[in-house]
């Protein structure tokens, strides 16, 4: 699996949620768990992503968090492929959409 920009979209939704997405690309792996954390100014939300066979999304509340200011996004995926098991960690800040 490779993380490919890791972080496409940091949006606020219009019913109270913060979206998150980003590509994926798999490589005869399997994607096991992929979690999230997103901070801003002292607001922390953690979340859950679902993956897809190209994309990965996932939704954390939107309380606190303001749009248009930036947004210090967290990523962890845990890959299992035929002989290894492996972690990839990302970080990045992204702008908030609404």
């Amino acid at each position: 699996m490779v993380m490919k920009g890791a972080f496409s979209d940091v949006r606020l939704t219009g019913d109270g949620r913060v979206k998150v997405r980003g590509p994926v690309q798999n490589e005869d792996a399997q994607v096991k768990r992929m979690s999230f954390v997103l901070a801003q100014e002292g607001v922390i939300a953690e979340g859950e992503a679902r993956v897809g066979s190209d994309a990965w999304v996932g939704e954390v509340p939107a309380q606190g968090f303001t749009p248009g200011k930036p947004v210090l996004a967290v990523g962890v995926a845990v890959v299992v492929g035929d002989d290894a098991v492996q972690s990839f960690t990302w970080c990045e800040q992204k702008q908030l959409e609404s």
